[in-house]
């Protein structure tokens, strides 16, 4: 699997090194940048890592006090100065179960879906950071692109679904086939 004008015209990357192990949901591979099809002069190397986790918590959202609207088992987090049932709690995790609020503290590198940014994050001290792409922390979307029985398919390899995860990923939106 290849593909041409990639950063710039006439680029032409091959996927190379693919390291995948279908136990622990994890695959490495390397994209190798060449000058031409020849693949004689490379240009740059760009590592990838993608990871799948069985499982991630959804976090609806930050605030200060408990929704108008409690649904049973959502995952919220206590903004600074919590109010009502939310009292003292700033900063941690909660959830609404069997009729009562829950709350425990986060634990470093713990992931989460923060849903009002739709983005994974990870906790970093006292912060929620950003996971950086290419990185993906759902079961969901790993099944999506990296599931044994899509890389062990006779319609499809694991070259084929890495080329196939990539061209979702940004800056190879314009590339081509070769």
């Amino acid at each position: 699997m290849a593909l041409l004008n990639y950063i710039a015209p006439d680029i032409y990357v091959a996927i190379e090194h693919v390291l995948y192990n279908k136990n622990n949901r994890f695959i490495r591979f390397e994209i190798n940048m060449y000058q031409d099809a020849s693949k004689e002069v490379v240009i740059a190397s760009k590592p990838f890592e993608v990871h799948g986790r069985s499982s991630c918590k959804k976090v609806q959202g930050t605030a200060v006090r408990p929704p108008e609207h409690i649904v049973d088992g959502e995952l919220w987090i206590v903004a600074p100065e919590g109010e009502g049932a939310w009292e003292n709690r700033d900063g941690m995790f909660t959830q609404f179960k069997e009729n009562t609020w829950q709350f425990w503290m986060w634990a470093p590198h713990d992931y989460v879906y923060y849903v009002p940014t739709k983005t994974y994050c990870w906790f970093l001290n006292d912060d929620m950071v950003q996971v950086p792409s290419p990185i993906i922390y759902d079961s969901a979307w790993w099944d999506s692109w990296f599931a044994p029985n899509l890389v062990l398919d006779g319609e499809s390899n694991l070259y084929r679904q890495c080329y196939l995860y990539l061209k979702t990923c940004p800056g190879f939106e314009h590339v081509q086939d070769c």
